[in-house]
């Protein structure tokens, strides 16, 4: 199951699939929270997702979805919803590294921005995970991230 909230990456989806022969994929145009109320209806929760560079999307917003969450808590606490076994992320998670409309957008909310750390991200995902940090993928880090035994998080 591939989700994005743009028809454009779904249909690119849909066309690599078709041009590989899978017919035992689904790509979704849907939301986090959309996801996570109708997750049964996707399959989920899920033993493997992988989330690479829209992790700060979830955080500030972008031009696509205006959906946002207020702290990494807010997002992982969604993501363990999720996933039952293992969470692979890479994600820019240092201010410097976003593009400039995604900083100079939010530069103002000057405590979300602070908060927007690697050190603040690992922080929150020890909440629900076990966290390792994997390979590079480009310039930035995967962390590999284990789902912690325990009640299933409430969102």
């Amino acid at each position: 199951v591939g989700i994005d909230v743009a028809e454009s990456f779904i249909q690119e989806a849909k066309q690599a699939a078709r041009q590989f022969g899978k017919e035992n994929v689904r790509f979704e145009i849907c939301r986090l929270d959309n996801l996570i109320a109708n997750l049964p209806d996707y399959g989920g929760s899920f033993d493997l997702v992988l989330l690479t560079g829209a992790y700060h999307y979830f955080y500030w917003g972008s031009t696509l979805s205006d959906q946002c969450f207020e702290s990494h808590d807010a997002i992982l606490s969604r993501l363990a919803t999720l996933c039952h076994g293992t969470l692979i992320i890479s994600a820019r998670l240092e201010m410097k590294h976003l593009s400039d409309n995604v900083s100079d957008k939010n530069r103002a909310d000057s405590r979300r921005a602070s908060e927007y750390t690697t050190r603040y991200f690992l922080e929150a995902a020890a909440r629900w995970f076990d966290v390792q940090t994997g390979p590079k993928l480009g310039r930035y880090p995967t962390y590999i991230m284990k789902r912690l035994p325990s009640e299933p998080a409430r969102v």
